[in-house]
């Protein structure tokens, strides 16, 4: 594949995740520019199945947003995005 083509679907892609995740929240995605985060997962005990999708908030939480931890490690945990079969498996298969 091209160079253009794996960059249009990174974008795509983050685009889609910030879509799902903004709707798992209740917040415009918009929000999500102000309150950045990076996106691990829950898995299994094997670590075969995500079971949860962990947002680490870099700061803060969004306004009425659940979250865990305290001040500079916050986290919420949000049900993963089956839609694509390839996020069913951890990436460390």
């Amino acid at each position: 594949m091209s160079r253009a083509y794996d960059d249009h679907m990174e974008t795509v892609n983050a685009e889609r995740e910030r879509a799902y995740v903004a709707g798992q929240l209740g917040i415009d995605p918009d929000m999500l520019d102000e309150h950045p985060y990076t996106l691990d997962y829950a898995t299994t005990n094997d670590g075969g199945i995500v079971t949860a999708w962990l947002l680490n908030w870099d700061d803060d939480a969004p306004e009425g947003v659940n979250a865990e931890g305290n001040s500079g490690s916050l986290w919420t945990s949000i049900a993963p995005d089956y839609s694509d079969d390839s996020d069913r498996q951890s990436d460390d298969e």
